[in-house]
């Protein structure tokens, strides 16, 4: 995780700042990100699974994300469609 939250400092993310992770994948970012702004991250990701693997990594460092879904773009052949 130290590796994460240098490249997020040195990107100018600073704590209580409010955060979206899109695409967030399997959270390699989000928890750290996290942890570092106080929780104020928004994470999309186009597959389900990387919300849950997302979510566990999340939970697993003992901090929360106000929000995690799924992006729904229809222009995208690959995103999740739960409804058509």
């Amino acid at each position: 995780m130290a590796r994460q939250t240098y490249v997020v400092q040195s990107l100018g993310v600073i704590p209580k700042m409010s955060v979206l992770d899109l695409f967030c994948g399997d959270s390699y970012f989000t928890a750290p990100l996290a942890k570092l702004v106080g929780g104020n991250v928004y994470a999309l990701d186009l597959d389900p699974l990387m919300i849950e693997l997302a979510k566990a990594e999340v939970a697993q460092l003992n901090t929360s994300v106000p929000k995690m879904d799924l992006c729904r773009c229809a222009r995208c052949p690959t995103a999740y469609h739960p409804i058509r």
